[in-house]
């Protein structure tokens, strides 16, 4: 079998006919025309003192725009941190309704978009740490 996307040769594949049962994964690489982007937001990235520990807090935006003629539908992923140690603490302000694993900080939307439809998603949240210790929170 030869792979094209749109008029582009991308491969080349054998599919064995007597194998009805299997499921077949083919990548064709990154969709020009499905455009993402995560910026960070300027407001909340400051650092305030509160009872001898330090909050900072972190907001981003992600944007998913649709410049096909057609719908697609996304998956998208982002995630926050977790803390392993419990004098830090992380807090999600905002999810914009995103599927959240606790566990691993990871976020999941599935989204629908119409030709030419752009959708935002926020990502808000907030880090509580002891003052004088040194932590990457993004």
């Amino acid at each position: 079998m030869q792979i094209f996307y749109g008029s582009q040769f991308v491969g080349q594949t054998h599919i064995d006919p007597r194998r009805t049962d299997d499921v077949l994964k083919i990548s064709l690489g990154r969709d020009k025309n499905v455009i993402v982007t995560r910026i960070k937001g300027r407001d909340l990235s400051g650092k305030t003192l509160f009872g001898g520990n330090m909050k900072a807090s972190r907001s981003f935006e992600l944007k998913a725009r649709n410049a096909k003629s057609v719908p697609v539908e996304l998956t998208l992923l982002d995630q926050i941190p977790v803390s392993t140690d419990k004098s830090v603490t992380v807090d999600a302000n905002e999810l914009s309704g995103a599927e959240h694993n606790k566990e691993k900080g990871e976020l999941k939307w599935i989204v629908a978009l119409k030709p030419g439809e752009t959708v935002s998603k926020t990502v808000k949240y907030t880090v509580t740490y002891p003052a004088g210790v040194t932590i990457a929170i993004e």
